[in-house]
This record gives C-alpha cells, sequence and structure tokens, in this order.
C-alpha cells in the first residue's frame, strides 16, 4: 500500500466511531506521508491486531497505526522495520492511548511503542519465539480489552506453542478438552464461521 498524499495503510482513515478488530495483516509493505499497516490515521478503536511487514514514511509511522488519536489495544506486531521522521513501533504520533500492545524488537524497530500520548503495558519480545512461549504476552493482551467503550468479540489465545489467536467469546460449550481447543483453533484460522457452526452443532450438543 503506497499514498504520498493521504494516510497510508490497508485503511487509510478510521473515524470516531470507527472498529477495526480481528484483523491479521501479513507480507505487508505501507509507505507513505502517514503510515500503519492496519490504518495509516485512526481516531476509532483498533483492537485484536496484528502486523507483519514494513512502514515507512516521510512524517509519522507505526506499525499499527501512523497517527493515532483514538485507542490501540491488545494488539502485536512482528514488523521488520519501522522508519519514519517520528516513528513507534506500535504508533508514529499518538496523541491518545496505546495498551497492551507488544512487538518483535529490531534494529530497524523503534524502542517505545510510541514516542509520545499515553503508553500502558506495553513492551518488546527479542524473538517471535519468546512471543510464542510466554504467556504473559496474551494475558496482557487480553488484560487491555477490558473495560473499553466498544464489543470485544474476541480474545487473545496461544494453543500448542503457536503465536496467538483471536479466539470468539464465548467458546462454544462442546469444547471440553486441550485436544478440542487445539482443533478449534485449526478450524478458526481457516474458516471461523464455519468453525463455530461445526462446534456448536456437534452431535450430542443441545
Amino acid at each position: 500500500v503506497a499514498d504520498n498524499d493521504q494516510p497510508a495503510g490497508l485503511f487509510g482513515c478510521v473515524n470516531g466511531s470507527g472498529v477495526i478488530a480481528n484483523l491479521n495483516l501479513r507480507k505487508a509493505t505501507i509507505t507513505g506521508k502517514q503510515a500503519g499497516g492496519i490504518a495509516g490515521n485512526n481516531a476509532g478503536h483498533i483492537i485484536t491486531c496484528s502486523f507483519q511487514g514494513t512502514a515507512t514514511a516521510t512524517q509519522y509511522a507505526g506499525s499499527i497505526a501512523g497517527t493515532n488519536t483514538g485507542t490501540l489495544a491488545a494488539c502485536y506486531s512482528l514488523a521488520t522495520a519501522v522508519t519514519a521522521t517520528q516513528a513507534g513501533a506500535i504508533a508514529g504520533n499518538n496523541e491518545n492511548t496505546v495498551k497492551g500492545c507488544h512487538w518483535l524488537t529490531g534494529t530497524n524497530i523503534p524502542k517505545k511503542a510510541a514516542a509520545n500520548g499515553t503508553l500502558t503495558d506495553c513492551s518488546g519480545f527479542n524473538t517471535e519465539a519468546d512471543f510464542r512461549t510466554k504467556a504473559s504476552y496474551t494475558t496482557t493482551m487480553n488484560n487491555a480489552l477490558r473495560n473499553l467503550n466498544v464489543r470485544v468479540d474476541c480474545i487473545w489465545m496461544q494453543v500448542h506453542g503457536g503465536l496467538p489467536v483471536q479466539i470468539y467469546q464465548p467458546l462454544p460449550r462442546e469444547i471440553a478438552t486441550e485436544a478440542d481447543l487445539i482443533q478449534f483453533c485449526i478450524d478458526w484460522e481457516n474458516d471461523p464461521v464455519s468453525a463455530l457452526l461445526k462446534w456448536e452443532d456437534k452431535p450430542g450438543s443441545n
């Protein structure tokens, strides 16, 4: 995605009533005056999202949002480069709140979630393997979803040493064992709607 005139991202701008949730963007290249992996400019809510790729801007760049005047919560980044005149690992210019967000550290990644604004329970991780194996990151992201003024349909869950995945809440009642949960996560990644139908309609459910 490239736009040198308007904010650049999968979504250029998210307005004050907008909510972007449960989105994973991979192998993306974002360039512009303001560049963010999910949104160039966010005035609404971006929650339970993740980004992997690069974000490069002449003004503001962040792996999730170039400029944030809204709320960024419970997001993580595997970006390999975030560069701009003012850059943050999560948000380039943060004029409001970033909470419960984590990112892969690196030479081309800023050391802080954002250079300004309110930052709560945000931290980097040294390797992807570290992020996969420490439950504390997932816990922090899920805690950041509390007391938001928007509907939260999914939480993060780490299963079987993989990257956290968004899981619909409440879980279907037929998930009773770890094996069930692992299979549900696999089904969910392939097709969330079919996964819910499959597990809610298993033989023997009421």
